[in-house]
């Protein structure tokens, strides 16, 4: 068995669900590239032990949908107490609002449940964090969607460290975004770069700055 490397959804009826793994559950980056997509749905089949069970999985479970605006299953294999790996049970769907709608015990049993998503829409009226969110400070990127060419000199814009062919993608929104901040404090300081030198990085680009030889080099 071995880790995935996408992100991977489907169509329930109209809706789109976004589907995560067990551990997938503690990293909320994932849940909101799904929430970027669409996802009115998350599901999370998932075996907790009985040690980790109690203290994390519903509290992952709520705050997954809370701060995601949208309904999230848990799905747990039950007791065994004679198998080798003991699960924790307690299969769930949370709301929303983070609230647990309905949860199994440690036994074999069924959910049968509801969803209201209309509630989704309401929440989301109310709270619209979608367009509160400070991207212009930070985002959460999907770098599937991100082409950076290794080793690339790109020419030095007064506006920052972003050429205008540079990134693809995704990540062109947010190089539009970093090209409309005004970087007067320290514009005259990279006025003195001579070249940029990209390197791909699993999570974000660093950039080589050379300056000329009578300046220090710096990495930013």
């Amino acid at each position: 068995m071995s880790p995935g490397n996408t992100l991977n959804t489907f169509q329930l009826g109209k809706f789109k669900v976004g589907l995560g793994i067990c551990h997938d559950m503690r990293f909320s980056e994932m849940a909101a590239l799904y929430r970027k997509q669409g996802c009115d749905l998350l599901i999370y089949p998932g075996a907790f032990c009985t040690e980790l069970g109690p203290p994390h999985w519903s509290l992952l479970i709520r705050f997954r949908a809370l701060e995601n605006q949208t309904f999230v299953i848990a799905a747990s294999p039950a007791r065994d107490t004679k198998s080798n790996y003991v699960a924790w049970g307690h299969s769930m769907v949370a709301d929303p609002w983070g609230t647990i709608v309905e949860e199994a015990n440690e036994k074999d049993m069924d959910l049968y449940v509801d969803l209201d998503f209309t509630l989704r829409e309401n929440i989301k009226r109310q709270i619209p964090i979608g367009n509160q969110r400070r991207t212009d400070i930070y985002d959460t990127i999907d770098m599937k969607n991100i082409k950076i060419r290794s080793e690339t000199k790109l020419p030095f814009t007064n506006t920052g460290c972003w050429a205008s062919t540079w990134l693809t993608g995704t990540r062109g929104g947010w190089q539009r975004r970093r090209q409309r901040q005004q970087w007067s404090v320290v514009t005259r300081q990279w006025r003195r770069f001579k070249q940029v030198v990209a390197k791909p990085m699993s999570t974000a680009p660093v950039a080589k700055v050379t300056l000329r030889p009578f300046a220090k080099r710096c990495i930013f």
